[in-house]
């Protein structure tokens, strides 16, 4: 069991294009009248981009430089409804592999330093907006100390696009106000492969043990692509596990779901464990870092002072079928569910 970032990230990079001229598109106001006179907006129209190639990832920075220290609360993510992207990944980076600009991102990294991933939206056919809202005592600090933060956002862009197109609009609502918790994500993820010839389903194994600091885990996020069909996620206390909570990955009703009584603590020592069912009626394996992927991901918040604890996103991948719950004696509470 390891606790590390891969290709599972879903923020990744190299070189793309050429910004051209801004298309605006059509703008959703959102909270017009806000009950916190301090709060206020800053909407960031994605440059237009052209591929010709299909299932690419680009990315784009925005210097938040003007805006100076502030706390992010709410971000909305807005689709182009013809550029139809697979799904939209935004954060905070300090230092991104471009600044202020676009660029083919399927292989790399796109960020440096310091970084927070803030949403993932794959679900542009829901009804509800892309409306991303953290908690009331949680938000993510932009500026001071000297530092500047970028906006980076990554989309997954399935067909071509022969002609220049801006793929969204992201609105990020701010405070002047700190809050009692900083934000950050906690990734868990699949390495490895699902076996060929599972037509009944098989299940794909992620767990690590929590070593840093006490944080609440708020919302979750579950992912996967062409084979997968739900994910679930569980947290393990002395031998004892607590649902977190699982979705279907295909046809739902919304992307972010709060964490099942929530939130719930997690301490140094439990162990964050989930799984992914698949279906593969190929006569070939599955693998999980170029064909499909497994992710349950955690909204979560820490205190201020441990800040040099999550600096980066944290995150834990298991290799599939290698490890699974009966595997390891720290997830065996899970063993037979």
């Amino acid at each position: 069991m390891r606790q590390k970032i891969t290709s599972c990230t879903l923020i990744i990079a190299t070189i793309f294009g050429v910004v051209q001229s801004i298309r605006e598109l059509p703008y959703i106001s959102v909270d017009s009248k806000q009950s916190d006179e301090e709060q206020f907006q800053y909407k960031v129209v994605i440059p237009p981009v052209q591929t010709t190639e299909v299932n690419r990832y680009i990315c784009y920075s925005k210097s938040l430089e003007d805006i100076g220290e502030s706390y992010i609360t709410k971000l909305l993510t807005e689709p182009d409804p013809i550029v139809k992207p697979h799904h939209i990944d935004s954060g905070l980076c300090l230092e991104p592999l471009h600044e202020d600009a676009t660029w083919d991102c399927q292989r790399g990294l796109a960020c440096k330093g310091d970084a927070v991933e803030f949403s993932v939206t794959d679900n542009f056919q829901s009804n509800d907006k892309p409306f991303y809202v953290l908690p009331k005592d949680v938000s993510s600090k932009i500026g001071g100390n000297g530092k500047k933060y970028f906006l980076i956002v990554q989309m997954h862009i399935y067909e071509p696009l022969t002609e220049p197109a801006s793929p969204a609009n992201i609105t990020l609502t701010f405070t002047k106000r700190p809050t009692k918790y900083n934000y950050q994500k906690f990734l868990l993820c699949n390495g490895g492969f699902v076996p060929a010839n599972k037509p009944n389903g098989f299940f794909t194994h992620i767990g690590c043990e929590w070593k840093r600091p006490k944080v609440i885990a708020f919302h979750y996020y579950a992912h996967t692509h062409v084979h997968g069909v739900f994910a679930e996620g569980f947290l393990i206390r002395n031998n004892t596990w607590t649902y977190l909570g699982g979705q279907k990955t295909r046809e739902r009703h919304k992307v972010w779901f709060d964490v099942l009584n929530g939130p719930v603590e997690i301490h140094p020592g439990d162990i964050l464990a989930s799984r992914c069912l698949f279906i593969n009626n190929e006569d070939k394996a599955i693998d999980l870092k170029s064909e499909d992927t497994c992710i349950f991901q955690l909204s979560i918040g820490y205190d201020v002072q441990y800040q040099e604890y999550f600096a980066r996103p944290p995150g834990c991948i298991s290799n599939s079928p290698d490890f699974t719950f009966c595997s390891n004696e720290k997830t065996a509470a899970l063993c037979d569910r």
